[in-house]
């Protein structure tokens, strides 16, 4: 992803109040947590494509990262 469309994202998660998922993986790393789950994904990124992508761009950041589906159950 590009600075412009990284700046971007941030600037529309910002204005409904969210995060980015790298945003949330920063957040992970200065907390020292063991696993990432990222969830309530906006609709523009749900299709099967891009979670595997997000999983990766996070992963960069933060080893342990799933992108939890709608009821999923997670053990932790």
């Amino acid at each position: 992803m590009n600075l412009l469309m990284a700046r971007v994202m941030r600037k529309i998660a910002r204005n409904h109040g969210h995060s980015t998922n790298m945003q949330a993986a920063q957040v992970a790393v200065e907390a020292g947590a063991k696993r990432l789950l990222l969830n309530h994904i906006s609709a523009r990124f749900l299709s099967k494509r891009c979670q595997p992508a997000q999983e990766r761009c996070c992963q960069h950041f933060f080893e342990n990262v799933h992108v939890v589906k709608d009821l999923e159950e997670v053990e932790v």
